[in-house]
């Protein structure tokens, strides 16, 4: 019986070993979000850096612009946190993923030949999507496409893209910055964007994650 039991324990932990390094970094759902946070949502959250530099400088904005930033994207952040999750279950992380890519393309169009801090500040009010795609959506794409224990694995992972991912989008803006300027930092982020907007368009990692919640819908 003694056998039994350390056979029975052997099969139980035999999951919890797949839960690994090696399991996340070759799972195709993990490398595609990666891909896809590191062309929207990563990218947004580095960009931003250069916001104020480029409101005081570039637009010649007040010295308080940064403060007024931060009031355009936080606050309707706050409204759109709570919804986010209700939202991705309606409508799907495809249309989701896919407005938010749009959305922030064209936030950074804007950004690049805004031609006053007005229109700068009413461009920056859909940051709210781009945050809660980022602190939401991400990790509940991995929650329904990584298996269950896998999941604190991927999360540490991906946590540690992020920090990569702005890390070198730091170096990368700061040398196009003295280079050419704030503004070509938000025409480049734009281009990406575009670019990442086209891949969410084309792409079908979606579809087992949308159907599985489409059946829960139902089954609710």
């Amino acid at each position: 019986s003694e056998k039994i039991e350390k056979e029975e324990k052997v099969e139980e932990d035999a999951p919890k070993q797949k839960g690994g390094f090696f399991s996340v970094i070759t799972n195709k759902h993990f490398l595609f979000l990666c891909a896809i946070a590191l062309m929207t949502t990563i990218l947004m959250e580095s960009v931003n850096g250069y916001a104020a530099i480029h409101m005081l400088n570039k637009l010649n904005g007040p010295d308080n612009s940064p403060t007024f930033f931060t009031i355009a994207t936080a606050l309707p952040e706050i409204l759109l946190l709570g919804a986010i999750g209700a939202l991705l279950t309606k409508m799907g992380y495809k249309k989701i993923f896919l407005f938010n890519a749009a959305l922030l393309a064209v936030r950074y169009i804007i950004y690049a030949f805004s031609p006053n801090i007005y229109v700068f500040l009413a461009a920056s009010v859909v940051h709210c999507v781009g945050t809660a795609i980022h602190t939401v959506g991400n990790l509940g794409y991995l929650r329904n496409a990584i298996p269950e224990n896998n999941y604190g694995t991927a999360v540490t992972l991906y946590n540690s893209v992020v920090s990569i991912g702005r890390a070198v989008y730091g170096l990368i803006f700061g040398y196009v910055m003295d280079w050419f300027g704030t503004s070509t930092i938000f025409f480049i982020a734009a281009i990406i964007m575009v670019g990442g907007t086209f891949i969410i368009s084309r792409t079908h990692y979606f579809d087992e994650v949308d159907h599985n919640l489409r059946l829960q819908r139902k089954e609710g």
